[in-house]
């Protein structure tokens, strides 16, 4: 089973103050870390976590929603993850927005990686908070062991390279387990 898909969009159209010289990959051109763009609809520029469509496209999302509805978005982005079977074919663009949720809910941790990405929910960029729920920073462990298990897109779409996206992901992942494991 695939799990969904939906339209995407570049990121100047849905963050029109992206940072000028972001790196891009256009059609048919390989990036150096080992994500290829296929087509016109596809992009990613670098290893973090904001850097492709996918979840440029879902930052603006959380961005643009009701500050009463962000949780609910965060949340559901990383359930859809957590909870695909890992028999289940897990999609790019669910994965993309998970790893973007993720890190979200790092950065508002006690020592959590601080958003700077020009591609990241602005109001978070600009010094804007979110009140997290504790329990999420363990459901977004358990996506991202899912996004970095097997039938993962995300995983086969970066090959060899993905070992710099796991590298660029780290201080991501220990901000969430420390906050898994507190009381």
């Amino acid at each position: 089973m695939r799990m969904g898909t939906r339209q995407r969009h570049t990121p100047e159209q849905i963050i029109p103050n992206v940072r000028e010289g972001d790196k891009r990959i256009g059609s048919g051109q390989r990036h150096g870390r080992g994500r290829q763009a296929v087509g016109d609809d596809m992009g990613t520029w670098d290893a973090g976590p904001f850097d492709n469509d996918n979840a440029a496209d879902w930052c603006g999302e959380l961005h643009d929603a009701a500050v009463e509805q962000r949780v609910a978005l965060i949340r559901r982005a990383l359930t859809i993850v957590a909870d695909c079977g890992a028999d289940d074919y897990l999609d790019g663009d669910m994965a993309d927005e998970a790893v973007a949720a993720a890190a979200v809910v790092a950065s508002r941790l006690p020592g959590g990686p601080p958003i700077t990405s020009g591609y990241a929910p602005a109001f978070l960029r600009d010094g804007g908070n979110i009140a997290l729920p504790g329990d999420l920073p363990a459901l977004a462990v358990r996506a991202l062991d899912r996004v970095d298990g097997e039938n993962s897109e995300l995983r086969g779409l970066w090959g060899a390279g993905y070992s710099q996206v796991l590298e660029e992901r780290r201080p991501i992942r220990s901000a969430l387990e420390r906050g898994a494991a507190a009381p």
